[in-house]
């Protein structure tokens, strides 16, 4: 199939606001060093919002075209049209968050975003139906029905904060719930295909009886799964059974997709580069550790730990954002050949996967009750933004 050619300034357009969370990120550790000029709160909305629908979604639209669109599909669904849309709105997003956190102009922005988003999710879903109905394409089509269902937390969200119900237990079981949709039903299911859509292009073996089982176990625990955001509520006893079970089913999942690669570990990563073994396996790696320690937060022991300490949620936040879905995409960049000069390139990944592991582990340090200065993480953050930078400029194919 003929392939949509990617522009090279989209795949640093979606690098760009990857450095503007990086920057966000450690502008909001900064007060160790200077004052801040912000509002904290209004950061954290930007730092999040422009994660989720800048770096992560621009990344997942860029992916998905290259690997399942024509050049004549991307042109009659008007896919430009799509891109050069939601970057105006992101800017939106990105400085009316900042300035003013959750008001007017921030929710008109998020609301245009979400309308492209439908857009995109139903049109490229439509254009999905050319494709036979393998593993990759089975987990796509479920993140993009997950993303859609995840929608509908804002708008109950947007009825509790008319009715000046926010900090309520149920404002926050709908903010959680859209999280966990988010990043582990759209973009975490999204992620598992094009992870097996990596495998298919390079012509790794996948024990297929596996992988269906995985997905089968994942979709299945998926919804219950939200329970395991609701342990440190007080509701907990009541959904713990709930919630262990979906965190049991989990396990099983991750299993069966351990046996799906089992034997193909060597053909992963055959005739690539060191920077792509390392971002492979630490999307591998980081996913076991990621569905491990939900079910670890379904134990009573670990309630604390899991809930209550704001160290531990961050080191899981980024876990999954940085040390699974980041690299992941990062390490398909590299195998599509976006990046052109391997030396900037190697530097970049380099500092980036420093600053990530120092700022977990700095992280779990504090989360454990071990006190470490905190300018130590605004360093591991300054780490991770300069080696973003260095991705940024790394020269591009010009047509990818």
């Amino acid at each position: 199939m003929n392939t949509a050619k990617i522009p090279a300034s989209w795949t640093n357009i979606s690098l760009f606001f990857f450095l503007i969370v990086a920057f966000i990120g450690t502008f909001m550790r900064s007060p160790y060093v200077f004052e801040l000029s912000f509002e904290y709160r209004n950061l954290v909305h930007a730092h999040s919002h422009t994660a989720f629908q800048g770096w992560i979604y621009l990344i997942i639209f860029l992916l998905l075209s290259k690997f399942y669109l024509s050049q004549e599909q991307f042109d009659k669904g008007k896919y430009k049209l799509q891109f050069q849309l939601t970057i105006a709105i992101l800017f939106g997003i990105l400085i009316s968050f900042t300035l003013q956190g959750y008001k007017m102009y921030s929710i008109i922005f998020s609301t245009l975003f979400q309308l492209l988003n439908y857009w995109f999710i139903f049109r490229f879903y439509k254009d999905l139906k050319s494709h036979d109905n393998t593993i990759d394409v089975k987990f796509i089509k479920m993140g993009m029905w997950l993303g859609l269902l995840s929608t509908v937390m804002p708008i109950l969200i947007g009825i509790l904060v008319v009715k000046k119900e926010q900090g309520t237990e149920l404002y926050n079981a709908f903010v959680y719930t859209f999280l966990h949709l988010q990043y582990n039903g759209w973009f975490f299911f999204i992620a598992l295909g094009l992870f097996y859509k990596l495998l298919l292009q390079k012509g790794v073996a996948v024990k297929q009886n596996f992988a269906n089982r995985s997905f089968k176990y994942l979709t299945i625990s998926v919804i219950p799964a939200i329970f395991l955001s609701f342990l440190g509520m007080s509701i907990a006893d009541k959904v713990l059974p709930i919630a262990t079970l979906a965190a049991a089913i989990q396990i099983l999942a991750l299993v069966y997709f351990y046996k799906s690669i089992s034997s193909s570990w060597s053909d992963i990563v055959k005739n690539e580069n060191l920077t792509f073994k390392v971002l492979i396996y630490s999307f591998i790696f980081g996913f076991g550790v990621k569905i491990v320690l939900q079910a670890l937060s379904a134990h009573p022991n670990f309630k604390e730990l899991a809930f209550m300490n704001k160290f531990n949620i961050l080191a899981y936040m980024h876990l999954t954002f940085i040390g699974v879905l980041s690299f992941l995409f990062l390490a398909i960049m590299i195998y599509l050949k976006w990046f052109k000069n391997k030396t900037i390139l190697n530097l970049g990944i380099g500092l980036l996967f420093i600053g990530f592991v120092v700022s977990e582990a700095l992280l779990g340090i504090n989360g454990l009750g071990t006190y470490t200065a905190p300018i130590y993480l605004y360093y591991a953050s300054l780490i991770m933004v300069i080696g973003v930078f260095f991705l940024l400029i790394t020269p591009k194919s010009k047509s990818n």
